[in-house]
């Protein structure tokens, strides 16, 4: 486990996990806004593969982790925390929860306490995310974490051939910390 909070803790991925991961990683609603999927089982062992591997990364840039619910012990989804600049201490976050889980908080916990893990143990000093302008509840998330909307960024990403807008979130770690 590399972090928790009173509902979830987040670990990093074991092959254990290709099931939970394929169930959401394939399903056309949960990629309706991603850059990547739906996958095949072949993307998602590719995925998985890549994941695992940066584990032992030194140092590591590339954190992907599984969701789990204490209570429940259950895989509801997963967060990551990606390095995009060392030198400037720059990170991004992502994030994707199991429909059956849609709507009960987990993404905006699971996003929040990557954050934290992002600013307190590696050091960073911006967090970015974005995501596709259509997507409202992914935006939701990420005002209700505290990030603020930078911009929209326009035809930036080329996702299933048709150019995509996404607007930009950050957070700095001087404003993570006055919360």
């Amino acid at each position: 486990m590399l972090f928790e909070t009173n509902r979830i803790l987040c670990r990093n991925f074991q092959y254990e996990d290709f099931e939970d991961i394929h169930s959401y990683a394939s399903n056309d609603e949960v990629v309706k806004y991603t850059a990547w999927g739906p996958n095949s089982e072949e993307d998602t062992r590719i995925f998985m593969d890549e994941s695992i591997e940066c584990i032992n990364d030194k140092p590591r840039l590339r954190f992907e982790l599984a969701v789990i619910d204490k209570q429940l012990n259950k895989f509801v989804g997963a967060v990551a925390i990606f390095m995009i600049s060392e030198d400037n201490k720059v990170g991004e976050i992502g994030y994707s929860i199991k429909p059956e889980y849609w709507n009960n908080g987990y993404a905006a916990e699971s996003a929040k306490a990557v954050v934290k893990y992002g600013f307190e143990v590696i050091g960073l000093h911006r967090i970015q995310a974005a995501c596709d302008v259509r997507n409202i509840g992914s935006a939701n998330v990420l005002k209700k974490i505290g990030m603020k909307q930078e911009g929209r960024i326009r035809e930036h990403i080329l996702v299933r051939n048709r150019w995509r807008d996404s607007y930009l979130y950050s957070i700095l770690d001087k404003e993570f910390r006055s919360e």
